[in-house]
């Protein structure tokens, strides 16, 4: 799966998260071992992003800001989200992973499979109305 396919699940998910969450678990499952080192395990990630990125929930729309930076083992994506007439840009930072066994989903990752390593918002600016 190519790194912008991630990136375009984990924000489809994040958009039509729901009360059970099922969102924010589907983007847990595309977070590197890495990422879920330091937000994990997913209650607390769960309440990381309510907290800190509520943002990318249920937004209005979103797209990709800029032509990415892409590496052999690296891949960074700018992407907009618009939510309540604020636009926010966050960079999200993603890289190819070893083969491992992922017991969140209880799936064995191949290896070169990519996953979201970072996402840092940039900016948050209003559109004018």
């Amino acid at each position: 799966m190519n790194p912008f396919r991630v990136i375009e699940i984990q924000m489809i998910a994040l958009k039509n998260n729901d009360k059970r969450n099922f969102g924010i678990k589907k983007a847990y499952c595309y977070a590197s071992l890495e990422n879920r080192r330091y937000t994990g395990p997913f209650e607390k990630f769960k309440k990381m992003i309510h907290d800190s990125y509520s943002p990318l929930l249920n937004f209005d729309y979103w797209g990709i800001y800029d032509i990415p930076e892409r590496y052999e083992n690296s891949y960074i994506q700018d992407v907009y989200v618009v939510k309540n007439n604020v636009q926010y840009i966050y960079q999200f930072s993603l890289s190819k992973q070893k083969q491992y066994y992922d017991r969140f989903t209880k799936k064995k990752i191949k290896i070169d499979n990519w996953r979201t390593d970072s996402v840092i918002m940039k900016s948050k600016n209003p559109i004018g109305l």
